[in-house]
């Protein structure tokens, strides 16, 4: 659990820093709610409320934000190729997808549902939660700092068992393991998770 407190919310942002500190902020109050394991489901208007603020930070980013697409250059990849400007942008909007999934997960039904309407309402979740993770992953890949993979790899643990394309989810498991040498950090367990089965035959 992640100690936070509205008193302590980070001002409006107006610099790149502050909208960077402010997302993190958001998206710590969003684990706290939704991912506590003796939290409640939340209420409608309690989602609405969540995701209005994820709403209204991202409308209001400033357009050092913007990513730039780029596709067919750059190394050849199962991955879109999307950049970003700074590593901090890259880890601003890591922290802007992963938010956005848990608060897909997190949303309350809005009447009972058929099981047909179950079956459309999953399809759209997880087409939902493939593309957060499909951008935390290319954003990731695109980048080539050090500091922006290690605060990626919190995000593309929780977002990338989404990816449904055995293509992607090798080619990110190839990349952590790369980037675990580079960092030091022990990211075989998240490599391992995104790998196929060693019995599986292609």
């Amino acid at each position: 659990m992640i100690t936070l407190s509205d008193q302590n919310a980070p001002p409006e942002p107006t610099e790149d820093a502050d909208f960077a500190n402010h997302v993190t902020f958001l998206l710590g109050k969003i684990i706290n709610r939704c991912l506590s394991v003796d939290s409640q489901a939340l209420t409608a208007l309690e989602w609405e409320d969540m995701k209005a603020g994820l709403d209204k930070w991202k409308s209001s980013l400033p357009s050092s934000f913007d990513t730039i697409q780029t596709p067919g250059l750059g190394k050849q990849s199962s991955f879109p190729s999307i950049w970003a400007l700074r590593s901090w942008h890259v880890s601003a909007l890591h922290y802007y997808h992963t938010a956005m999934g848990i608060m897909w997960l997190a949303q309350p039904a809005v009447q009972p549902l058929k099981a047909l309407q179950r079956i459309n309402d999953m399809e759209c979740l997880r087409r939902k939660l493939e593309y957060h993770a499909t951008e935390i992953c290319a954003l990731a890949l695109s980048s080539d700092s050090a500091p922006a993979w290690v605060n990626a790899f919190g995000p593309i643990a929780f977002c990338s068992p989404w990816l449904h394309d055995t293509q992607k989810r090798v080619e990110m498991a190839q990349e952590l393991e790369k980037w675990g040498k580079v960092t030091g950090w022990p990211v075989s367990i998240i490599a391992e998770a995104l790998s196929p089965p060693s019995n599986i035959t292609h």
